[in-house]
């Protein structure tokens, strides 16, 4: 091995993957470790750890060295204690962004809140920024013993001019939406329906078994009657019987939807201001679809067809045999083939799959304009008329 900067022989090895402690060398080449355990290349400098712990650094990610960061290059005690990254801003407390009639509020703040002393941070702080970028350009210019990572304070941004513009009144659409979420929770949930979760856990364990009982013995249905795969048109089934039955109750009125069949009224969309029926809706332009469509004239008139039909015969042998369809895929491509062409030679050899729908064997109570339709068609059958059949 070639000459390395750095060996730290013979110390206590624990690498942070979880394996077990071991002593062994760790050499290092332009700042980066190149080899761990029994390392005889020289070295331009040695460091004897022996009967020492060698580890990654720590990150400590609640720290409050906003404004020792920029005094300080040593950022002691945490350097101590193998910490190699800090993290700041927590709390909501530093000091940037910042205008400058708020010093002394950032000082009171972060001496009240983390005990840290008024007088050292009015000794330390330069105050040579305002904006956050300039408040990491003054950390950034002085060396640290450890990597400084900042987070923005909401504090300091409580402060700023425009943080008490931000504090007016919001619009009526802003306070309708607030209200709407409101009866969304009091209509559309059943949170109003249970005590009080933090009165006892036994609210939450009673709703919990309730589910896992529920979901239990659906579970050993579907299993008794074959597994799921085997009943997958039940399945649907049930579950389109179930959203049917849901529209029932939201038409009857019996579920409640919050600006569906209750307090439907709204005030103008700010999103949407000036924008007018249909004009708001994007239609294609007849003339782009025009290009397309001939375009696609153009591409098939130009393409090779024997090296199209090709290409598509070598999909279909491919598909038959099992292997994969990738290479053969890539030359219809290359052809000049379609998707469209490729999902139809495939459908000459695997046929083409029909999910069911669960549609079929749905009942639902008729209701409301429907339960007109039918009385009606009903009439018109008892009076010698053909029923009607759905196709």
């Amino acid at each position: 091995m070639d000459e390395l900067d750095l060996v730290i022989r013979g110390g206590t090895v624990a690498d942070g993957t979880g394996a077990p402690l071991r002593v062994a060398d760790i050499g290092v080449r332009d700042g980066v470790i190149v080899a761990v355990g029994d390392i005889a290349a020289p070295a331009t400098r040695t460091v004897d750890a022996s009967g020492l712990l060698v580890a990654p650094g720590w990150v400590d990610v609640h720290t409050h060295y906003d404004g020792q960061s920029t005094w300080d290059s040593r950022l002691t005690p945490s350097t101590w204690h193998g910490v190699t990254t800090v993290v700041t801003g927590n709390c909501g407390v530093g000091f940037a962004p910042v205008h400058t009639d708020a010093h002394q509020a950032l000082i009171e703040l972060m001496e009240g809140v983390e005990d840290i002393p008024g007088t050292a941070l009015h000794a330390g702080l330069s105050w040579n920024w305002e904006t956050f970028a300039e408040y990491l350009d003054a950390v950034d210019g002085r060396p640290h013993d450890a990597d400084v990572a900042a987070q923005v304070p909401h504090g300091a941004l409580r402060l700023l001019p425009a943080w008490n513009e931000a504090l007016g009144l919001p619009r009526p659409w802003d306070q309708q939406w607030s209200l709407r979420i409101q009866q969304v929770l009091a209509l559309e949930t059943d949170l109003l329906e249970y005590d009080d979760i933090f009165e006892g856990s036994h609210v939450i364990e009673a709703k919990t078994k309730e589910l896992a009982d529920a979901a239990q013995a659906e579970l050993d249905r579907i299993i008794a009657a074959g597994g799921a795969f085997a009943n997958i048109d039940e399945l649907k089934g049930m579950l389109v019987q179930s959203n049917a039955e849901r529209v029932r109750r939201i038409e009857s009125g019996d579920t409640t939807i919050v600006g569906v069949n209750s307090y439907t009224e709204t005030a103008p969309s700010p999103l949407t201001a000036g924008m007018d029926g249909e004009a708001s809706i994007l239609v294609v332009d007849p003339a782009a679809e025009r290009e397309q469509v001939e375009a696609t004239a153009q591409w098939r008139s130009d393409r090779d067809d024997t090296a199209v039909a090709a290409a598509l015969a070598e999909v279909r042998a491919v598909a038959a045999t099992g292997d994969s369809l990738m290479p053969a895929t890539i030359a219809l491509a290359r052809a000049g083939g379609t998707v469209g062409e490729w999902a139809g030679a495939l459908r000459t050899v695997f046929g083409e799959y029909r999910a069911p729908t669960g549609v079929a064997g749905v009942r639902v109570a008729a209701s409301g304009e429907l339960l007109a339709v039918r009385e009606r068609v009903q009439a018109a059958v008892a009076e010698g008329h053909a029923p009607i059949r759905m196709l």
